[in-house]
């Protein structure tokens, strides 16, 4: 038993000092729409959201894109990898907490009067490959929750 523990405390020591983190596990459509539902979406618009952060990225709240294009365009962190340099309200490190950047993503979407046109997965409709498992996700929160309304 107490080797157990040391290999489990050894593991974590080398994800934390390899720059990991403890979230950067993929979460599920669940997870993602309980964060999503709770920074204010809800109906068809909760679905998008939910779709398109599993588009964006594959569920990973650690993940990092568009790192090409920093610091001038970028990088884009987290769930909706928000853009760091044009969302300048948040950084980095707070972006890759899920909740926070469900937050931030959903202030760019109502900047942008409601839409998700600053999601280049959603322009491209690379969120729609993700729908069914969106769906999944909200029914099963709902179900958690003994709320039946999607």
């Amino acid at each position: 038993m107490a080797l157990v523990a040391v290999i489990v405390v050894i593991g974590i020591a080398v994800v934390m000092l390899g720059g990991g983190s403890l979230l950067s596990a993929n979460l599920s459509a669940q997870d993602i729409a309980g964060y999503a539902q709770n920074a204010g979406w809800s109906g068809t618009d909760l679905e998008a959201a939910v779709a398109i952060a599993l588009a964006e990225s594959g569920g990973n709240p650690s993940a990092v894109g568009d790192q090409a294009l920093a610091p001038t365009n970028g990088p884009s962190i987290g769930l909706w990898q928000i853009n760091t340099a044009k969302h300048k309200d948040f950084t980095a490190d707070q972006l890759t907490d899920p909740q926070t950047n469900a937050q931030a993503a959903y202030m760019v979407w109502r900047q942008a009067g409601g839409s998700f046109q600053p999601w280049t997965t959603w322009t491209n409709g690379a969120w729609y490959a993700h729908k069914a498992d969106a769906d999944a996700g909200i029914a099963a929160l709902n179900a958690g929750s003994g709320d039946q309304s999607a």
